[in-house]
């Protein structure tokens, strides 16, 4: 069994930071079974560039109406080029991913559609594909990590990442689709991500122990299930 566990929030809200304290905390095995940490396939879609030397992100940002089909395509196959190649790999593993798939679709995407950015023919087209190769896909449970839009613009620019110039209407917005849909959903975990708390070491130690616990609540004491990772396994890690 694949136990499949998604670390969400807004642009900047500290997702990924959270996922190596996770990684700190827990190791490469959880109950004798493998655990495999995901982070956003950003290297994959800086990679794809035009004849100007221009990544995806880039023209996506410049021009989200123009490349908002393009871009959710290359983010949905890079993320299940990961996800497949796991289920190929490994019977029974713990998935912890820094933003699921499932955001691509119940935010992204649809914030996209619903502000006229994404054609009604494009959007039904990335739902035709979603549905079909997520079949095998499901969310055991969630992470929330909330804070509110006017913080992650800050830690946003602090990090100033090539390519992401987002205003503060757009994450005001993504905050919102994000209460939406996970407001809705059951089994999550909701994580306050506030910059004072974020920043402390402490207050990290305090969520990864409650994001620990949550986990458990998931998975058997014992599975019973032991793998040896080779040198192969290590170097096809989608975490290196």
């Amino acid at each position: 069994m694949i136990y499949f566990f998604g670390i969400e929030g807004n642009i900047g809200v500290g997702k990924s930071t959270m996922l190596k304290n996770i990684k700190k905390t827990l190791g490469n095995y959880y109950n004798n079974i493998p655990v495999i940490y995901l982070q956003e396939p950003v290297e994959i879609w800086e990679s794809i560039k035009d004849k100007n030397d221009e990544n995806i992100i880039e023209k996506f940002y410049k021009d989200n109406k123009k490349y908002s089909f393009s871009f959710q395509m290359m983010a949905l196959i890079s993320k299940l080029e990961y996800l497949n190649n796991i289920l190929d790999k490994y019977r029974e593993c713990v998935v912890i991913s820094d933003r699921s798939v499932f955001t691509d679709k119940n935010i992204f995407a649809k914030m996209l559609y619903d502000s006229n950015d994404m054609e009604e023919i494009n959007y039904k087209i990335y739902i035709k594909w979603f549905e079909h190769y997520t079949k095998k896909v499901q969310l055991t449970g969630i992470i929330y990590l909330q804070s509110n839009p006017e913080i992650c613009f800050e830690r946003i620019k602090e990090r100033n990442r090539k390519g992401e110039n987002i205003p503060l209407e757009y994450l005001q917005k993504c905050h919102n689709y994000h209460e939406l849909w996970l407001n809705n959903e059951k089994d999550i975990l909701f994580i306050d991500a506030t910059v004072n708390k974020i920043q402390k070491a402490e207050e990290y130690d305090i969520n990864v122990k409650n994001i620990q616990k949550f986990i458990s609540n998931f998975i058997p004491d014992d599975s019973g299930y032991y793998h040896t990772l080779t040198m192969n396994d290590i170097m096809s890690h989608p975490f290196m």
